[in-house]
C-alpha cells in the first residue's frame, strides 16, 4: 500500500564550511574551535526562548527577518554533527485573501510585517582528524541563502563575544564543494576567450569605480574580466590557475568563469556550476507541508554515509 504521508524533492547544496580563530600561542583544536561555535548557539537558543526578539536579524534589502530555531550536536568515533534549523519570515507582502474552495472573499489576513515562517536546514560534518567542515545546505527559494546564514553567524557570534567580555574571534566561511575539478575542465579548453573574475568590490578600494560600486543599492561585488590580446591568442593559463589557486585562501575573490572552445564547439566553465549539487525526497509535515527536519536530516545522513562519508 502506498504511503500517504506527502513529499518534496529539495536541492541541496555542498560546501566546505571553515572557523577562523584568532591567533593564539597554543595549536590549532578543531574540537575546541567547535566546542566554542556550539556555544554560541546554545546561548542563541537560551536567548530565543525568552524571547525571540533576542536573536532576531535583519535582512533589511530583502524585507525578510530571521532567526535560529534550533540545533542539535552529536559526536560519533567517525564525526562530529552538527544539524541546525533556521526560520525566516519575508515580510511586506500582503495581499487579498480568497477561499478557492467557496470562493469566498475573506480579506487582508495579515498586517505589512506579518509574514509566512519558513525553515532551511543545514548539516554540518567534521570528519575525525579533520579541521574543515562539510556543509550541506538545503535550498529553500523561500527561506534563507547561505550569504544569509554566514552573515547571521558571524554577527551572532560577535555579540556573543561582546556580551561575555571574551577577548577572542572566530569567524565561519563557506566556499563551493566541487564536484568536478575546475583545472581538469580547463585542460579540456583549446580556446580561453574570456575570463571574468567575480570578486568583493572592497578589492578595488582606491579605484575611481568605487564610487559607483560603493552606493547602498549595488552589489556588494564587481565582476572583473579579462580578454585575449590578438588573434588566436588565449587568455594565459598561468592566470587562471593562479587566480583559482588563490580562491581558497582569499575570500574575496567569489567566482571565476571562463568562456572557450573545444574540438566540439563552445564551452563555459564556471566555479559556481561546478558546485556539487543534489536532490533528495524527504518527507512533509501534514499540517503546514513545509520539510520534515527529522526526515531531512536523516536522509542527508544517509546519503552522506553512501558517499563514504565525510
Amino acid at each position: 500500500m502506498a504511503s500517504s504521508v506527502p513529499t518534496k524533492n529539495i536541492p541541496l547544496y555542498f560546501h566546505y564550511m571553515t572557523i577562523e580563530q584568532s591567533q593564539s600561542s597554543m595549536p590549532y583544536d578543531a574540537q575546541a574551535t567547535v566546542n566554542d561555535l556550539c556555544l554560541v548557539f546554545d546561548w542563541l537558543k537560551q536567548n530565543g526562548k525568552a524571547d525571540l526578539l533576542n536573536i532576531k536579524h535583519e535582512l533589511i534589502g530583502k524585507k525578510k527577518v530571521m532567526w535560529l530555531h534550533d540545533y542539535t550536536r552529536q559526536n560519533t568515533s567517525k564525526d562530529t554533527r552538527i544539524d541546525i534549523v533556521f526560520k525566516s519570515a519575508k515580510y511586506d507582502h500582503v495581499r487579498e485573501v480568497i477561499d478557492t474552495e467557496k470562493m469566498q472573499r475573506k480579506g487582508r489576513m495579515k498586517k505589512e510585517r506579518d509574514g509566512d515562517e519558513e525553515i532551511t536546514h543545514l548539516a554540518l560534518r567534521l570528519g575525525a582528524n579533520k579541521d574543515i567542515f562539510v556543509a550541506v545546505y538545503e535550498y529553500n527559494h523561500y527561506g534563507v541563502t547561505i550569504s544569509d546564514v554566514t552573515e547571521y553567524i558571524n554577527e551572532s557570534i560577535e555579540r556573543y563575544l561582546v556580551e561575555n567580555n571574551i577577548c577572542s574571534s572566530l569567524k565561519i566561511k563557506f566556499e563551493p564543494y566541487l564536484s568536478k575539478e575546475f583545472l581538469e575542465e580547463l585542460k579540456n579548453m583549446k580556446k580561453r576567450n574570456v575570463m571574468s573574475v567575480v570578486v568583493d568590490k572592497e578589492m578595488l578600494s582606491g579605484n575611481e569605480w568605487m564610487g559607483v560600486a560603493g552606493r547602498n543599492d549595488i552589489k556588494q561585488t564587481v565582476t572583473v574580466v579579462f580578454g585575449k590580446k590578438g588573434r588566436g591568442q588565449n587568455v594565459p593559463d598561468d592566470l587562471i590557475t593562479s587566480i583559482y589557486g588563490n580562491m581558497s585562501t582569499n575570500e574575496k575573490i567569489k567566482r571565476i568563469r571562463v568562456e572557450g572552445s573545444t574540438l566540439a564547439g563552445q564551452m563555459k566553465i564556471d566555479t559556481e556550476s561546478l558546485q556539487m549539487k543534489h536532490s533528495l525526497q524527504v518527507e512533509l509535515t501534514t499540517d503546514t507541508r513545509e520539510v520534515s527536519t527529522y526526515d531531512c536530516f536523516k536522509k542527508i545522513q544517509e546519503y552522506l554515509e553512501s558517499m563514504g562519508g565525510t
